[in-house]
C-alpha cells in the first residue's frame, strides 16, 4: 500500500519517493501556534529561528531584496 496522494497536486506523483511523509507529530503542546513554532524550531517559546531562516542563511536568497 502507498501514500495517498491528493488530485491538488499532480506533479507531486511525479517526485513523492524522494518525498519524506511524516503521518504523526507531537509535541505535548495544546496551543497549534506553538506546536507548529515547535515543529520548526525545536522550542515552543518564540526567540529561535526556523529551520527555512537557517536554509537561506547557510544557501543565501535567490535575491537580495528579500530578507533572510
Amino acid at each position: 500500500m502507498g501514500t495517498p496522494l491528493s488530485e491538488l497536486f499532480p506533479g507531486l506523483s511525479e517526485v513523492v519517493d524522494d518525498i519524506l511523509v511524516i503521518r504523526s507529530m507531537h509535541t505535548g503542546v495544546n496551543n497549534p501556534g506553538q506546536s507548529i513554532h515547535a515543529m520548526n524550531t525545536g522550542r515552543t517559546q518564540r526567540g529561535r529561528p526556523a529551520l527555512g531562516s537557517w536554509f537561506t542563511f547557510g544557501l543565501g536568497a535567490d535575491t537580495d531584496e528579500l530578507p533572510a
